[in-house]
Protein backbone atom coordinates (compact mmCIF):
# COMPACT_ATOMS: atom_id res chain seq x y z
CA UNK A 1 0.00 0.00 0.00
CA UNK A 2 1.37 3.42 -1.00
CA UNK A 3 1.80 6.06 1.66
CA UNK A 4 0.41 9.46 0.70
CA UNK A 5 1.71 12.60 2.39
CA UNK A 6 -0.27 15.83 2.10
CA UNK A 7 1.84 18.90 2.95
CA UNK A 8 0.11 22.20 3.69
CA UNK A 9 0.84 25.44 5.51
CA UNK A 10 -1.20 26.40 8.56
CA UNK A 11 -0.09 30.06 8.58
CA UNK A 12 0.27 32.92 6.10
CA UNK A 13 2.43 30.98 3.62
CA UNK A 14 6.25 30.96 3.58
CA UNK A 15 6.17 28.28 6.29
CA UNK A 16 8.74 26.03 4.60
CA UNK A 17 6.53 23.62 2.65
CA UNK A 18 9.18 23.23 -0.04
CA UNK A 19 12.00 22.21 2.29
CA UNK A 20 9.64 19.83 4.14
CA UNK A 21 8.55 18.25 0.85
CA UNK A 22 12.19 17.80 -0.17
CA UNK A 23 13.04 16.23 3.20
CA UNK A 24 10.10 13.83 3.01
CA UNK A 25 10.96 12.87 -0.58
CA UNK A 26 14.51 12.01 0.49
CA UNK A 27 13.56 10.13 3.65
CA UNK A 28 10.75 8.00 2.24
CA UNK A 29 11.93 7.52 -1.35
CA UNK A 30 8.89 9.26 -2.89
CA UNK A 31 8.29 8.59 -6.57
CA UNK A 32 6.10 11.63 -7.24
CA UNK A 33 5.36 15.12 -5.92
CA UNK A 34 1.95 16.52 -6.89
CA UNK A 35 1.33 20.28 -6.87
CA UNK A 36 -2.34 20.64 -6.00
CA UNK A 37 -3.00 24.39 -5.75
CA UNK A 38 -1.63 27.84 -6.51
CA UNK A 39 0.54 28.72 -9.46
CA UNK A 40 3.87 30.25 -10.46
CA UNK A 41 3.80 32.71 -7.54
CA UNK A 42 5.09 29.97 -5.22
CA UNK A 43 8.57 30.48 -3.79
CA UNK A 44 9.54 27.14 -2.26
CA UNK A 45 13.19 27.26 -1.28
CA UNK A 46 15.18 24.03 -1.13
CA UNK A 47 18.85 23.55 -0.31
CA UNK A 48 20.23 20.10 -1.20
CA UNK A 49 22.82 18.33 0.99
CA UNK A 50 25.59 19.46 -1.41
CA UNK A 51 24.51 23.11 -1.00
CA UNK A 52 22.62 23.43 -4.32
CA UNK A 53 19.79 25.93 -3.79
CA UNK A 54 16.67 26.40 -5.88
CA UNK A 55 13.49 28.42 -5.37
CA UNK A 56 10.74 26.25 -6.85
CA UNK A 57 7.89 28.08 -8.56
CA UNK A 58 6.13 25.42 -10.63
CA UNK A 59 8.18 22.23 -10.43
CA UNK A 60 7.58 20.11 -7.35
CA UNK A 61 10.04 20.61 -4.50
CA UNK A 62 11.23 17.01 -4.79
CA UNK A 63 12.88 17.73 -8.14
CA UNK A 64 16.42 17.89 -6.71
CA UNK A 65 15.92 14.30 -5.50
CA UNK A 66 17.09 11.97 -8.30
CA UNK A 67 14.22 10.06 -9.87
CA UNK A 68 11.43 11.98 -8.09
CA UNK A 69 8.83 13.17 -10.60
CA UNK A 70 6.41 16.13 -10.57
CA UNK A 71 2.73 16.19 -11.50
CA UNK A 72 1.03 19.55 -11.96
CA UNK A 73 -2.59 18.60 -11.20
CA UNK A 74 -5.59 20.19 -12.90
CA UNK A 75 -6.05 22.42 -9.82
CA UNK A 76 -2.65 24.01 -10.40
CA UNK A 77 -2.24 27.10 -12.60
CA UNK A 78 0.78 27.21 -14.93
CA UNK A 79 2.70 29.91 -16.78
CA UNK A 80 4.34 28.13 -19.75
CA UNK A 81 7.10 30.65 -20.48
CA UNK A 82 8.16 30.84 -16.84
CA UNK A 83 8.07 27.08 -16.54
CA UNK A 84 10.64 26.73 -19.34
CA UNK A 85 12.77 29.43 -17.71
CA UNK A 86 12.67 27.53 -14.41
CA UNK A 87 13.68 24.36 -16.23
CA UNK A 88 16.67 26.15 -17.76
CA UNK A 89 17.71 27.34 -14.29
CA UNK A 90 17.46 23.78 -12.97
CA UNK A 91 19.57 22.53 -15.88
CA UNK A 92 22.22 25.15 -15.04
CA UNK A 93 22.30 23.77 -11.49
CA UNK A 94 22.97 20.24 -12.67
CA UNK A 95 19.36 19.00 -12.72
CA UNK A 96 19.26 18.24 -16.43
CA UNK A 97 16.26 15.92 -16.55
CA UNK A 98 13.69 18.01 -14.64
CA UNK A 99 11.46 18.46 -17.70
CA UNK A 100 11.62 14.74 -18.47
CA UNK A 101 10.35 14.04 -14.94
CA UNK A 102 7.46 16.50 -15.26
CA UNK A 103 3.84 15.66 -16.09
CA UNK A 104 1.22 18.36 -16.65
CA UNK A 105 -2.46 17.47 -16.39
CA UNK A 106 -4.10 18.65 -19.61
CA UNK A 107 -6.77 20.34 -17.49
CA UNK A 108 -4.25 22.74 -15.87
CA UNK A 109 -5.31 26.35 -16.34
CA UNK A 110 -2.87 28.59 -18.19
CA UNK A 111 -2.01 32.08 -16.91
CA UNK A 112 -1.56 34.48 -19.83
CA UNK A 113 -0.08 37.98 -20.10
CA UNK A 114 -3.69 39.25 -20.14
CA UNK A 115 -4.16 37.93 -16.61
CA UNK A 116 -0.87 39.41 -15.42
CA UNK A 117 -1.72 42.79 -16.93
CA UNK A 118 -5.10 43.08 -15.20
CA UNK A 119 -3.74 41.69 -11.93
CA UNK A 120 -1.02 44.33 -11.78
CA UNK A 121 -3.24 47.18 -12.95
CA UNK A 122 -5.92 46.39 -10.36
CA UNK A 123 -3.31 46.24 -7.58
CA UNK A 124 -1.75 49.53 -8.69
CA UNK A 125 -5.21 51.05 -8.76
CA UNK A 126 -5.73 50.24 -5.07
CA UNK A 127 -3.05 52.77 -4.16
CA UNK A 128 -2.34 52.70 -0.42
CA UNK A 129 -4.96 49.96 0.06
CA UNK A 130 -3.09 47.25 -1.83
CA UNK A 131 -3.89 43.66 -0.88
CA UNK A 132 -0.42 42.19 -1.36
CA UNK A 133 -0.96 40.48 -4.71
CA UNK A 134 2.13 38.81 -6.17
CA UNK A 135 1.32 40.37 -9.56
CA UNK A 136 1.47 37.00 -11.31
CA UNK A 137 -2.11 36.92 -12.62
CA UNK A 138 -3.31 34.01 -10.48
CA UNK A 139 -6.42 35.76 -9.17
CA UNK A 140 -7.50 36.93 -12.62
CA UNK A 141 -7.04 33.44 -14.04
CA UNK A 142 -8.98 31.86 -11.16
CA UNK A 143 -11.91 34.21 -11.86
CA UNK A 144 -11.89 33.14 -15.50
CA UNK A 145 -11.78 29.50 -14.45
CA UNK A 146 -14.78 29.91 -12.14
CA UNK A 147 -16.65 31.53 -15.05
CA UNK A 148 -15.77 28.65 -17.39
CA UNK A 149 -13.61 30.85 -19.62
CA UNK A 150 -10.21 29.31 -19.01
CA UNK A 151 -7.39 28.37 -21.33
CA UNK A 152 -6.00 24.93 -20.46
CA UNK A 153 -2.70 23.18 -21.09
CA UNK A 154 -4.55 20.80 -23.40
CA UNK A 155 -5.72 23.75 -25.52
CA UNK A 156 -2.09 24.55 -26.39
CA UNK A 157 -1.99 21.45 -28.59
CA UNK A 158 -4.93 22.54 -30.78
CA UNK A 159 -3.98 25.55 -32.92
CA UNK A 160 -7.55 26.50 -33.86
CA UNK A 161 -8.86 26.30 -30.30
CA UNK A 162 -5.80 28.13 -28.96
CA UNK A 163 -6.04 31.07 -31.37
CA UNK A 164 -9.80 31.36 -30.88
CA UNK A 165 -9.52 31.49 -27.10
CA UNK A 166 -6.65 33.98 -27.21
CA UNK A 167 -8.59 36.28 -29.53
CA UNK A 168 -11.62 36.16 -27.22
CA UNK A 169 -9.43 36.82 -24.18
CA UNK A 170 -7.76 39.79 -25.82
CA UNK A 171 -11.08 41.39 -26.76
CA UNK A 172 -12.44 41.19 -23.22
CA UNK A 173 -9.25 41.91 -21.27
CA UNK A 174 -8.11 44.87 -23.33
CA UNK A 175 -11.48 46.55 -22.83
CA UNK A 176 -11.13 46.13 -19.06
CA UNK A 177 -7.50 47.32 -19.08
CA UNK A 178 -8.36 50.42 -21.11
CA UNK A 179 -11.19 51.28 -18.72
CA UNK A 180 -8.86 50.90 -15.70
CA UNK A 181 -6.36 53.20 -17.39
CA UNK A 182 -9.09 55.73 -18.25
CA UNK A 183 -10.25 55.86 -14.64
CA UNK A 184 -6.75 56.19 -13.21
CA UNK A 185 -4.27 57.46 -15.83
CA UNK A 186 -1.21 57.47 -13.56
CA UNK A 187 2.33 56.91 -14.86
CA UNK A 188 2.57 53.56 -13.02
CA UNK A 189 -0.73 52.37 -14.44
CA UNK A 190 0.22 53.40 -17.97
CA UNK A 191 3.61 51.71 -17.61
CA UNK A 192 1.97 48.41 -16.70
CA UNK A 193 -0.51 48.71 -19.57
CA UNK A 194 2.13 49.51 -22.16
CA UNK A 195 4.45 46.76 -20.95
CA UNK A 196 1.84 44.08 -21.62
CA UNK A 197 0.21 45.44 -24.78
CA UNK A 198 3.09 44.21 -26.91
CA UNK A 199 2.94 40.79 -25.27
CA UNK A 200 -0.75 40.11 -25.85
CA UNK A 201 -1.05 40.00 -29.66
CA UNK A 202 -2.90 36.69 -30.27
CA UNK A 203 -0.84 35.40 -33.23
CA UNK A 204 2.55 35.94 -31.57
CA UNK A 205 1.27 34.66 -28.24
CA UNK A 206 -0.13 31.56 -29.95
CA UNK A 207 3.32 30.91 -31.41
CA UNK A 208 4.89 31.14 -27.95
CA UNK A 209 2.43 28.55 -26.67
CA UNK A 210 2.85 26.27 -29.69
CA UNK A 211 6.62 26.40 -29.13
CA UNK A 212 6.01 25.44 -25.51
CA UNK A 213 3.80 22.56 -26.61
CA UNK A 214 6.51 21.39 -29.01
CA UNK A 215 9.13 21.54 -26.24
CA UNK A 216 6.97 19.98 -23.55
CA UNK A 217 4.15 18.27 -25.46
CA UNK A 218 5.17 14.80 -24.30
CA UNK A 219 4.66 15.78 -20.67
CA UNK A 220 0.94 16.55 -21.05
CA UNK A 221 -1.31 13.93 -19.45
CA UNK A 222 -4.67 13.73 -21.20
CA UNK A 223 -5.77 10.52 -19.49
CA UNK A 224 -5.59 11.80 -15.91
CA UNK A 225 -3.97 8.50 -14.91
CA UNK A 226 -0.55 9.76 -13.81
CA UNK A 227 -1.33 9.82 -10.08
CA UNK A 228 -3.18 6.50 -10.09
CA UNK A 229 -0.30 4.84 -11.91
CA UNK A 230 2.23 6.28 -9.46
CA UNK A 231 0.26 4.92 -6.52
CA UNK A 232 -0.02 1.55 -8.23
CA UNK A 233 3.79 1.35 -8.19
CA UNK A 234 3.59 1.16 -4.40
CA UNK A 235 6.09 3.94 -3.61
CA UNK A 236 5.19 7.00 -1.49
CA UNK A 237 3.62 10.06 -3.10
CA UNK A 238 3.67 13.61 -1.72
CA UNK A 239 1.02 16.24 -2.43
CA UNK A 240 2.67 19.65 -2.00
CA UNK A 241 0.56 22.69 -1.17
CA UNK A 242 1.23 26.37 -1.83
CA UNK A 243 0.47 29.48 0.25
CA UNK A 244 -1.01 28.93 3.73
CA UNK A 245 -4.38 28.24 5.30
CA UNK A 246 -4.82 31.79 6.59
CA UNK A 247 -4.64 32.98 2.96
CA UNK A 248 -7.43 30.67 1.79
CA UNK A 249 -9.98 32.49 -0.37
CA UNK A 250 -12.97 31.08 1.54
CA UNK A 251 -11.89 30.83 5.18
CA UNK A 252 -8.83 33.09 5.31
CA UNK A 253 -8.67 36.70 6.44
CA UNK A 254 -10.26 38.25 3.34
CA UNK A 255 -9.55 40.42 1.40
CA UNK A 256 -5.86 39.80 2.22
CA UNK A 257 -5.87 36.32 0.69
CA UNK A 258 -4.88 34.38 -2.39
CA UNK A 259 -7.65 33.67 -4.89
CA UNK A 260 -7.17 29.90 -4.75
CA UNK A 261 -7.83 27.32 -2.05
CA UNK A 262 -4.82 26.99 0.25
CA UNK A 263 -6.10 24.46 2.78
CA UNK A 264 -5.56 20.73 2.19
CA UNK A 265 -8.95 20.31 0.53
CA UNK A 266 -7.67 20.61 -3.05
CA UNK A 267 -5.36 17.66 -2.34
CA UNK A 268 -8.36 15.67 -1.16
CA UNK A 269 -10.16 16.58 -4.40
CA UNK A 270 -7.20 15.53 -6.57
CA UNK A 271 -7.01 12.18 -4.80
CA UNK A 272 -10.73 11.64 -5.20
CA UNK A 273 -10.76 12.51 -8.89
CA UNK A 274 -7.56 10.94 -10.10
CA UNK A 275 -6.51 8.11 -7.89
CA UNK A 276 -8.08 7.09 -4.63
CA UNK A 277 -11.83 7.36 -4.97
CA UNK A 278 -14.01 5.64 -2.35
CA UNK A 279 -11.11 3.56 -0.99
CA UNK A 280 -9.32 6.67 0.34
CA UNK A 281 -9.75 5.59 3.95
CA UNK A 282 -7.87 2.37 3.22
CA UNK A 283 -4.74 4.16 2.03
CA UNK A 284 -1.98 5.46 4.27
CA UNK A 285 -2.73 9.20 4.07
CA UNK A 286 -0.60 11.31 6.41
CA UNK A 287 -1.41 15.02 6.60
CA UNK A 288 1.51 17.29 7.58
CA UNK A 289 0.83 20.87 8.67
CA UNK A 290 3.84 23.17 8.32
CA UNK A 291 4.62 26.22 10.49
CA UNK A 292 7.61 28.35 11.40
CA UNK A 293 9.04 28.62 14.90
CA UNK A 294 8.03 32.30 15.00
CA UNK A 295 5.33 34.53 13.52
CA UNK A 296 5.64 35.91 9.99
CA UNK A 297 3.66 37.33 7.12
CA UNK A 298 4.46 38.66 3.63
CA UNK A 299 2.26 41.56 2.56
CA UNK A 300 -0.50 43.62 4.21
CA UNK A 301 -3.32 42.34 6.39
CA UNK A 302 -3.86 41.25 10.00
CA UNK A 303 -0.75 40.04 11.87
CA UNK A 304 -1.51 40.44 15.56
CA UNK A 305 1.88 39.41 16.97
CA UNK A 306 4.01 41.48 14.59
CA UNK A 307 7.12 42.83 16.35
CA UNK A 308 9.19 45.25 14.23
CA UNK A 309 12.17 44.91 16.59
CA UNK A 310 12.49 41.25 15.56
CA UNK A 311 12.68 42.01 11.84
CA UNK A 312 16.40 42.67 11.89
CA UNK A 313 17.21 39.58 13.96
CA UNK A 314 14.94 37.26 12.00
CA UNK A 315 15.27 38.69 8.49
CA UNK A 316 14.89 35.96 5.91
CA UNK A 317 17.47 35.60 3.12
CA UNK A 318 14.85 33.86 0.96
CA UNK A 319 11.98 36.28 1.60
CA UNK A 320 12.91 39.89 1.12
CA UNK A 321 10.85 42.95 0.36
CA UNK A 322 9.40 43.12 -3.15
CA UNK A 323 7.39 45.60 -5.16
CA UNK A 324 4.09 43.77 -4.93
CA UNK A 325 3.96 42.18 -1.50
CA UNK A 326 6.06 44.72 0.36
CA UNK A 327 8.10 43.75 3.41
CA UNK A 328 8.46 40.32 4.99
CA UNK A 329 6.97 40.92 8.43
CA UNK A 330 8.14 39.10 11.56
CA UNK A 331 6.73 38.61 15.07
CA UNK A 332 6.32 36.19 17.94
CA UNK A 333 4.59 32.82 17.76
CA UNK A 334 0.79 33.21 17.61
CA UNK A 335 -1.09 30.18 18.93
CA UNK A 336 -4.53 31.73 18.29
CA UNK A 337 -3.83 32.03 14.55
CA UNK A 338 -2.14 28.63 14.29
CA UNK A 339 -4.99 26.86 16.07
CA UNK A 340 -7.33 28.43 13.54
CA UNK A 341 -5.01 27.31 10.73
CA UNK A 342 -5.29 23.75 12.02
CA UNK A 343 -9.05 24.05 12.52
CA UNK A 344 -9.79 25.05 8.93
CA UNK A 345 -7.62 22.16 7.74
CA UNK A 346 -9.58 19.72 9.91
CA UNK A 347 -6.42 19.21 11.96
CA UNK A 348 -3.24 17.37 10.97
CA UNK A 349 -1.65 13.99 11.63
CA UNK A 350 1.62 15.69 12.41
CA UNK A 351 3.37 19.06 12.29
CA UNK A 352 6.64 20.22 10.76
CA UNK A 353 8.33 23.11 12.61
CA UNK A 354 10.81 25.09 10.51
CA UNK A 355 13.30 27.83 11.29
CA UNK A 356 14.07 26.74 14.87
CA UNK A 357 17.73 27.67 14.35
CA UNK A 358 16.72 31.30 13.74
CA UNK A 359 15.78 31.64 17.43
CA UNK A 360 19.28 30.82 18.70
CA UNK A 361 20.66 33.69 20.77
CA UNK A 362 17.29 35.19 21.71
CA UNK A 363 17.23 35.36 25.49
CA UNK A 364 13.51 34.78 26.08
CA UNK A 365 11.04 33.44 23.53
CA UNK A 366 7.52 34.81 23.73
CA UNK A 367 4.35 32.97 22.69
CA UNK A 368 0.95 34.66 22.33
CA UNK A 369 -2.02 32.65 23.64
CA UNK A 370 -4.81 35.27 23.43
CA UNK A 371 -5.75 38.66 21.94
CA UNK A 372 -7.08 41.80 23.57
CA UNK A 373 -9.78 43.46 21.45
CA UNK A 374 -11.05 47.03 21.65
CA UNK A 375 -13.87 48.33 19.49
CA UNK A 376 -17.40 47.52 18.37
CA UNK A 377 -18.22 44.10 19.84
CA UNK A 378 -21.45 43.29 18.01
CA UNK A 379 -19.79 40.73 15.70
CA UNK A 380 -17.29 39.26 18.19
CA UNK A 381 -19.32 36.24 19.26
CA UNK A 382 -19.89 35.28 15.62
CA UNK A 383 -16.18 34.83 14.97
CA UNK A 384 -14.45 34.28 18.30
CA UNK A 385 -14.49 32.51 21.62
CA UNK A 386 -14.02 35.42 23.97
CA UNK A 387 -14.50 36.90 27.42
CA UNK A 388 -16.25 40.29 27.48
CA UNK A 389 -14.39 42.72 29.73
CA UNK A 390 -16.30 45.95 29.21
CA UNK A 391 -18.42 47.95 26.80
CA UNK A 392 -15.75 47.91 24.08
CA UNK A 393 -13.17 45.42 25.36
CA UNK A 394 -12.81 41.64 25.22
CA UNK A 395 -10.22 38.88 25.57
CA UNK A 396 -10.18 36.55 22.54
CA UNK A 397 -8.93 33.00 23.09
CA UNK A 398 -9.87 31.32 19.79
CA UNK A 399 -11.18 31.97 16.28
CA UNK A 400 -14.24 29.90 15.40
CA UNK A 401 -14.49 27.76 12.30
CA UNK A 402 -16.69 29.60 9.77
CA UNK A 403 -19.49 28.18 7.67
CA UNK A 404 -18.51 26.62 4.34
CA UNK A 405 -19.10 29.89 2.52
CA UNK A 406 -16.68 31.67 4.85
CA UNK A 407 -17.14 35.06 6.53
CA UNK A 408 -18.38 38.10 4.58
CA UNK A 409 -15.57 39.93 2.79
CA UNK A 410 -13.39 41.84 5.22
CA UNK A 411 -15.39 41.32 8.44
CA UNK A 412 -13.00 38.96 10.22
CA UNK A 413 -9.93 40.87 9.04
CA UNK A 414 -11.30 44.20 10.27
CA UNK A 415 -11.90 42.74 13.74
CA UNK A 416 -8.40 41.25 13.88
CA UNK A 417 -6.90 44.62 12.95
CA UNK A 418 -8.32 45.91 16.26
CA UNK A 419 -6.60 43.16 18.27
CA UNK A 420 -3.40 43.25 20.30
CA UNK A 421 -1.45 40.23 21.54
CA UNK A 422 -1.88 39.18 25.17
CA UNK A 423 -1.80 36.07 27.34
CA UNK A 424 1.94 35.91 26.87
CA UNK A 425 4.01 32.89 27.87
CA UNK A 426 7.79 33.34 28.06
CA UNK A 427 10.12 30.39 27.61
CA UNK A 428 13.90 30.36 28.08
CA UNK A 429 15.95 30.61 24.91
CA UNK A 430 19.31 29.05 24.08
CA UNK A 431 22.61 30.50 22.94
CA UNK A 432 24.03 27.56 20.98
CA UNK A 433 24.15 27.42 17.18
CA UNK A 434 21.94 24.39 16.45
CA UNK A 435 22.28 24.37 12.65
CA UNK A 436 24.72 21.44 12.80
CA UNK A 437 22.58 19.24 15.06
CA UNK A 438 21.45 16.03 13.36
CA UNK A 439 19.46 14.27 16.10
CA UNK A 440 16.54 15.77 17.99
CA UNK A 441 17.89 14.48 21.29
CA UNK A 442 21.06 16.55 20.80
CA UNK A 443 19.21 19.88 20.77
CA UNK A 444 19.66 22.11 23.83
CA UNK A 445 17.11 21.38 26.55
CA UNK A 446 15.54 24.83 26.06
CA UNK A 447 15.02 24.19 22.33
CA UNK A 448 13.40 20.84 23.04
CA UNK A 449 11.29 22.48 25.73
CA UNK A 450 10.02 25.04 23.22
CA UNK A 451 9.13 22.31 20.70
CA UNK A 452 7.34 20.27 23.34
CA UNK A 453 5.44 23.31 24.62
CA UNK A 454 4.12 24.06 21.12
CA UNK A 455 3.20 20.42 20.63
CA UNK A 456 1.20 20.37 23.88
CA UNK A 457 -0.56 23.66 23.08
CA UNK A 458 -1.51 22.65 19.53
CA UNK A 459 -2.44 19.13 20.62
CA UNK A 460 -0.71 17.69 17.56
CA UNK A 461 2.62 15.80 17.47
CA UNK A 462 5.57 17.63 15.92
CA UNK A 463 7.18 15.04 13.64
CA UNK A 464 9.86 17.14 11.96
CA UNK A 465 12.02 20.03 13.17
CA UNK A 466 14.16 22.06 10.77
CA UNK A 467 17.41 23.48 12.18
CA UNK A 468 18.97 24.51 8.86
CA UNK A 469 17.78 25.36 5.33
CA UNK A 470 19.77 22.36 4.06
CA UNK A 471 18.09 19.02 3.46
CA UNK A 472 20.31 17.37 6.07
CA UNK A 473 19.15 19.88 8.69
CA UNK A 474 15.76 18.19 9.10
CA UNK A 475 15.28 16.21 12.33
CA UNK A 476 12.59 13.55 12.24
CA UNK A 477 10.95 12.72 15.58
CA UNK A 478 9.40 9.37 16.39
Amino acid sequence: MSRIFIVYGIGFGDEGKGTVTDALARSCGASLVVRYNGGPQAGHNVVAPDGTWHCFAQFGSGTLVPGCRTLLSRLMLIEPENLLVENAVLVSKGCGDALERLTIDAGCQVITPFHKMLCQMREIGRGQDRLGSCGMGVGEAVKDGLAGQMLTAGDLLNAAVLEGKLAALRKIKMMVAQELLRRQPTAEMRQAYEYFVGRTEPASLAKVYRDFADAAGDVLDRSGRCLAEALAEGRPVILEGAQGALLDRRVGFTPYVTKSRSTFHNAEMVLGERAVGPSAANRGIIRIGVMRAYGHRHGPGPFVTEEPDLSGRLSDPYNGENRWQGAFRVGWMDLVALRYGLLINDGADGLALTGLDRLSGIGAIRVCTAYDYEGDKRKLDVYFQCQHLGVRRARITAIKKPANSGPPEGELASLLLNCRPSGWVELPGWSEDISGVRRYEELPAQARGYVEFLQSQLKTPIRLVSVSPRADGKLFIG
